[in-house]
């Protein structure tokens, strides 16, 4: 595997040390899912195999306190079973309702499956729910939002993510797309040079394959959006 977390053993520590607890096997889950998503691994599914094997290990565990259901949620939506994914996100929170990385993993999984509305409640939980929260789960709302055809919040939503991770690229693209639904297209082709000045090789087709929306639909109208934008195919 490449950088981060992977090039490490220590990930394995706690789940070697405490077999019976799930606390272990669950940061092992959520590392690999890490891992696969920040393109940390030269195997993506292979560390998605292990992530989804990991949380499943976790949440069959007699205690399991509900992180790796958060975990494993949205390993199921990487592969795109989104049904379970959202039984399992769901679960989680049913679990722990005043847990802020329950929320933002469930308005994750919501936001892929076509369920926008309920991802901007779940989102504004979870950052509501910690003064120190990731910055992606802005990212999220500033998602859901743009997918309410709420252009003007989504780019307020994805300015703050922004502000948060000033290199994030997911964050620009977010905020390409709404400022093009918004109708501000010069604004959204400055972003978008900026993004391109971040990320040299970022190519349409390749950031579209790896955004698992249950709905085609979705996803080819963000392609567009950001061809609109002046990014390359």
């Amino acid at each position: 595997m490449a950088t981060g977390w992977s090039s490490s053993d220590s990930k394995w520590l706690v789940a070697e040390m405490v077999p019976d607890s799930p606390i272990g096997p669950t940061n092992v889950a959520m590392t690999l899912w890490f891992e696969v998503t920040r393109g940390w691994t030269d195997d993506p599914d292979e560390s998605r195999r292990q992530a989804r094997k990991w949380a499943e290990r976790a949440t069959a565990m007699e205690d399991a306190d509900g992180q790796a259901h958060t975990v494993l949620g949205n390993v199921l939506l990487l592969e795109r079973r989104f049904d379970e994914a959202l039984a399992v996100a769901r679960k989680a929170v049913e679990i722990r309702p005043g847990c802020t990385n329950a929320n933002g993993f469930l308005a994750n999984v919501l936001l892929h499956c076509g369920e926008a509305g309920a991802a901007i409640t779940h989102a504004r939980r979870a950052i509501r729910l910690s003064p120190v929260f990731p910055p992606w789960f802005m990212e999220i709302l500033s998602g859901a939002y743009r997918e309410c055809g709420q252009s003007d919040l989504a780019v307020t939503a994805a300015q703050e993510s922004l502000r948060l991770a000033a290199k994030s690229v997911n964050g620009r693209v977010i905020l390409a797309t709404a400022l093009v639904r918004g109708g501000w297209t010069d604004d959204a082709r400055r972003i978008a040079r900026q993004l391109t000045a971040i990320d040299p090789g970022f190519s349409v087709a390749g950031y579209a394959a790896r955004q698992p929306f249950r709905d085609p639909a979705v996803i080819e109208r963000i392609a567009g959006d950001l061809k609109t934008a002046g990014l390359p195919d």
